[in-house]
């Protein structure tokens, strides 16, 4: 598996790096409220190879939205197939959502379904990145809705 820290956006953190006209980082107004403070991390995961629970074949990509206190943790898991044969571009289907809350008083550790029907989206839910740099460092793609994600390698954890 490999790990990826999206790139801080500059300015206010309301967009993504790179973003045409100060473009959202996100669609949802629940991802950009959250990546939006400076106390959280965005971590994409891609686990090549492993096809994820509900999917049928592809790869397996987690997008993480992670308090740096632990506290909180929202994740987002997509299935993920290579579109063409260099692997520039692949598209994606988001299939569920997974809140997380730990420590929380009196109830400890909590695990709620994030609230989006992504099977009722249909193309809603569906999407695509295609990268336009790579390195053993870095990572800089762009996707369907006009968004530029930078995104750096983390150390094996």
């Amino acid at each position: 598996a490999s790990s990826l820290l999206g790139a801080p956006a500059p300015g206010d953190g309301s967009a993504a790096a790179g973003s045409p006209g100060g473009a959202p980082a996100s669609s949802s107004p629940v991802q950009r409220a959250l990546t939006a403070v400076p106390f959280v991390d965005v971590v994409q995961e891609i686990d090549l190879g492993v096809a994820t629970r509900t999917a049928r074949r592809g790869w397996r990509c987690d997008q993480f939205v992670r308090s740096k206190d632990g506290g909180f943790e929202l994740q987002l898991v997509a299935s993920a197939d290579v579109v063409d044969a260099d692997a520039r571009r692949i598209d994606f289907t988001f299939e569920e959502g997974i809140i997380r809350l730990r420590g929380a008083p009196l109830v400890g550790d909590v695990t709620l379904p994030y609230p989006v029907p992504f099977k009722l989206l249909g193309d809603e839910a569906k999407g695509w990145l295609e990268t336009l740099y790579l390195s053993e460092a870095l990572r800089i793609s762009l996707g369907n809705k006009g968004t530029t994600f930078v995104l750096v390698k983390r150390a094996a954890t």
